[in-house]
C-alpha cells in the first residue's frame, strides 16, 4: 500500500517537473523578447501578481497560501536564472 502510494507520488514529481521544465522554457523566451525590447529582466509588478495569483489559487484548493508564496519565489528566481543567462 505505502509502495505504491509512493509510486504515485513519484509520478505526480515527474510532472510538476515537466511543468517547471515548461514553465522556465517559456521564461527563457519571454526574457529574449525583453532583450530584443530593451525590456529589464526584473518586473516588480509582475512578481507581485504572479505572487498574489499563486497564494489566491493554494488557499482556493485548501493550501497554505505560505507554501503558494515559498513555490512562486523559487520560479520567480529560476526565471530571473533563465532570462539573465540568454545567450550565454
Amino acid at each position: 500500500m505505502i509502495k505504491s502510494m509512493r509510486a504515485e507520488i513519484g509520478a505526480i514529481d515527474a510532472k510538476i517537473l515537466q511543468q517547471v521544465a515548461k514553465r522556465l522554457e517559456l521564461a527563457r523566451n519571454i526574457g529574449e523578447e525583453k532583450s530584443k525590447l530593451g525590456i529589464p529582466v526584473i518586473d516588480g509588478n509582475v512578481e507581485r501578481e504572479v505572487l498574489e495569483r499563486n497564494k489566491k489559487f493554494c488557499a482556493e484548493l485548501g493550501l497554505d497560501p505560505k507554501l503558494g508564496e515559498e513555490l512562486t519565489d523559487i520560479l520567480i528566481k529560476y526565471s530571473i536564472k533563465v532570462q539573465n543567462a540568454r545567450g550565454d
